[in-house]
């Protein structure tokens, strides 16, 4: 049965490979002769399509046939998807929507944290006032973001918490092989990321923009337009630009090792890359940013901590700390630590 209060979506249909054309009919064939699925008939309209993803099966010569809707649906349902048994499996309500075109270019953990948020909203007459619920997801990072056991977050992110925090839920994470058809979600973007949604969204850009780039902007010493410029012609950021909004996996996090542990913090507004709330300075920048924070010659862990308010880039403490030991003003005034020394005493002339 269809939910006649969404709105259809139609989707560009993907090519098949020539290798598997012959599989994918041969499977069509199949599912028809099984009643899996029917035929639309010729004189009908079409309201609904979505592209097939063909994934050839590893242990075999077989392939699986999916429907792809992971780009254009946020959908949350209360039945435990990773039951073993479908008699387990026991479905109160559904609901899902297509994302807004600004939702589209979300990166991968803002729109798996989105579908938590709609989702809790949506079913909010049942949840709240519930003594605990749980959150099934299978996007790890958000396990720790929605269990509050995460350090800081993107301004995103942290918003669609602070909305579900008056609930009582407890954030679980299955893993992604345990779910039906998981290749469809987990499969890279290929599209071109819609720009149609940038002129009503600019407000937005520019009031976050305003807020992390304050302390920097207020000396006049480097302006938000000289980190996007930097950032667009340094080779490493632009890959990482990329890998952000297609899905960070392995062989980045080898091309990028130092991005690892962070990966799940890093977010892009307008071209400039942040790691939770602070900017990431591109590395011909990172020695101006540095005499920045150490203008008013406060020692090493007082520029550290200027620094680290709004701007992070790797290796900060050493470069802050090698910077500052060049820096002649500070060794020039800085206290001579060198003990004088001990005054011999005089020898007497005669016998006591």
């Amino acid at each position: 049965m269809t939910d006649e209060t969404v709105t259809p979506v139609f989707q560009k249909p993907r090519h098949v490979p020539y290798n598997l054309a012959a599989k994918a009919e041969e499977k069509i064939a199949y599912l028809l002769n099984q009643d899996i699925i029917e035929k639309v008939p010729d004189d009908e309209t079409r309201t609904w399509v979505s592209p097939t993803v063909i994934a050839p099966k590893p242990s075999s010569d077989q392939i699986r046939l999916c429907v792809d809707m992971s780009i254009v649906s946020c959908d949350v349902s209360s039945n435990d998807r990773n039951t073993k048994d479908i008699n387990d499996a026991c479905g109160v309500v559904f609901k899902s929507r297509s994302l807004s075109p600004p939702e589209s270019n979300y990166s991968t953990t803002e729109r798996e944290a989105l579908a938590i948020r709609w989702g809790i909203k949506k079913l909010r007459k049942y949840l709240l006032g519930a003594q605990q619920f749980k959150v099934t997801t299978d996007y790890k990072p958000l396990q720790a973001m929605f269990n509050k056991t995460a350090g800081d977050l993107p301004p995103r992110i942290e918003k669609f918490i602070m909305y579900v925090r008056e609930y009582e839920y407890v954030a679980e994470y299955h893993p992604g092989k345990t779910n039906i058809a998981d290749y469809l979600s987990s499969h890279t973007r290929t599209y071109a990321i819609s720009s149609s949604f940038q002129a009503a969204d600019e407000f937005a850009r520019t009031v976050v923009q305003a807020e992390r780039v304050t302390l920097i902007n207020s000396h006049a010493a480097v302006t938000i337009q000289e980190i996007r410029e930097e950032t667009r012609k340094n080779t490493t950021l632009t890959k990482l630009i990329h890998t952000i909004q297609t899905g960070l996996n392995e062989a980045d996090e080898k091309f990028l090792p130092y991005m690892a542990e962070v990966k799940h913090d890093l977010h892009i507004i307008d071209g400039v890359i942040y790691r939770g709330k602070r900017l990431i300075v591109p590395e011909t920048l990172q020695r101006r940013v540095i005499a920045l924070g150490h203008e008013g010659h406060q020692g090493i862990s007082k520029t550290k901590s200027f620094i680290r308010q709004s701007c992070w880039f790797p290796g900060l403490d050493a470069k802050v700390e090698r910077q500052i030991k060049e820096c002649l003003a500070c060794r020039a005034t800085q206290p001579s630590r060198y003990h004088e020394p001990i005054k011999v005493s005089e020898l007497p002339k005669g016998p006591w």
